[in-house]
């Protein structure tokens, strides 16, 4: 398991192209995230490149009903990674990652 850190004041775009970038280039899988201080920690998992590669992480900030959301993504094939609070443009939100 690696972790990174990734700055607070990125927006929510931005964070996730930073996040796929990360999971590309270095073969790893995001697992988790969370707040740490200002920044946002994301917990990686390794990625044999040999083998068929997960879908693209897609995050997705202030959902009204988080159980119709994963319902839908459930049906659409995604599944939930994680839904926790991050940082985003320095602002806490809460925050659900999909793959």
């Amino acid at each position: 398991m690696k972790t990174l850190s990734f700055k607070g004041s990125l927006s929510l775009a931005d964070l996730q192209t930073t996040l796929r970038e990360t999971e590309n280039m270095e073969f790893i899988r995001l697992v988790h995230m969370e707040i740490e201080g200002d920044d946002n920690l994301g917990a990686f998992a390794d990625v044999d490149p040999a083998a068929d590669a997960p879908g693209d992480l897609e995050l997705v900030a202030d959902v009204l009903d988080v159980n119709a959301e994963v319902a839908a993504r459930l049906q659409q094939g995604q599944h939930l990674i994680f839904n926790e609070k991050l940082n985003i443009e320095g602002d806490e939100t809460a925050v659900l990652a999909f793959r």
